[in-house]
């Protein structure tokens, strides 16, 4: 819990003003929302600065001086020393009414995001979730938003951000996600990226991700296999008997490794390219190079998710082994 006031709601509302803010930034400080594995509050936003001090100097409490506070340098200072007082001067409850005026600017939001739902149906999922992740919002489809005029494209795509803890692009950025994304050609892979963000295209899907800055992944033995196996980054590796799946011969040297070009994969009664295999399976390009690929004695045997090689194909459930990855997100 935080005890900020009237008058601190009041500079918020000024300064996003002051910085061109939209109906999201006018809304000022939130009471109540999300921190960490619980909640912050704010209760005294409709009381007073000169209230609470009253207050607090009448029933001797001890409270910590900020010295930073009183530098005029910075923004909220010069707003709270110089154009307050001014104000207040012709229009006493200034305070008092730019909190108002957030209120019905908070007002406003619930009924934009009501919108942005109503426009594209996938984000209502995202409404009741703690975590996009689990739902795997971090997608749109294109085809949801293209008949949708600029200002409700606008307003999706900011409520999606929004739910995903995405730092919000600039006005022009935005623009860019519309003419250079969502507006491209479908057989294009377009994206737009802004600090440590990315938005791309791949066909119907519009895609959020953080800047992957990570080096190219390496071999990893699975020495205990059918233990599972951790893969930094990644996920986990499981393997569980079943109805069909991988078979290995005793003494099989089992590793894990990551698209490099060139592979090819028996499949179907058919040598094929995985490049072409993965065209097929319509994988975005940038999640390729992250599919686990199982090779047995240095053979491709599987690629996760997707396809075991005919030379390894077995459904023998007493040798059969199904592999799958438990993909962990990790979203700052």
């Amino acid at each position: 819990m935080t005890a900020h006031h009237q008058d601190d709601q009041a500079e918020t509302v000024l300064l996003h003003l002051f910085r061109g803010a939209g109906i999201k930034g006018l809304s000022g400080i939130s009471a109540t929302r999300l921190f960490s594995q619980g909640f912050l509050h704010r209760p005294f936003l409709a009381i007073s600065r000169e209230t609470l001090l009253t207050y607090a100097t009448r029933h001797q409490l001890i409270w910590i001086h900020d010295e930073s506070n009183v530098d005029p340098y910075f923004s909220r200072n010069f707003l709270r020393q110089q154009v307050l007082p001014l104000l207040k001067t012709k229009w006493p409850s200034v305070c008092k009414n730019l909190v108002r005026a957030s209120e019905l600017c908070r007002e406003a939001q619930v009924n934009l995001d009501d919108l942005a739902e109503i426009d594209c149906p996938l984000l209502q999922a995202l409404h009741n979730s703690t975590t996009s992740i689990e739902l795997g919002c971090q997608e749109l489809s294109v085809n949801q938003l293209m008949h949708l005029s600029d200002a409700r494209l606008s307003n999706v795509l900011r409520w999606w951000l929004q739910k995903n803890a995405v730092r919000m692009p600039n006005y022009e950025t935005l623009r860019r996600l519309f003419h250079e994304v969502i507006q491209a050609d479908r057989d294009s892979s377009p994206e737009v990226r802004w600090g440590n963000w990315v938005v791309k295209r791949f066909h119907d899907r519009l895609s959020l991700h953080q800047v992957d800055l990570s080096l190219p992944l390496d071999t990893v033995q699975w020495l205990d296999f059918p233990n599972s196996l951790a893969l930094p980054g990644i996920g986990t590796l499981s393997a569980q008997l079943a109805a069909e799946g991988i078979k290995l011969s005793p003494g099989s040297k089992l590793e894990i490794r990551f698209r490099q070009g060139g592979e090819t994969l028996c499949w179907h009664g058919q040598t094929k390219s995985l490049k072409k295999l993965m065209q097929e399976w319509h994988i975005p390009p940038w999640s390729r190079s992250k599919i686990p690929l199982v090779y047995v004695n240095q053979q491709l045997a599987a690629v996760v998710g997707y396809a075991i090689s005919d030379l390894f194909y077995s459904n023998n459930v007493l040798e059969s082994y199904d592999i799958q990855l438990m993909m962990t997100f990790v979203f700052e």
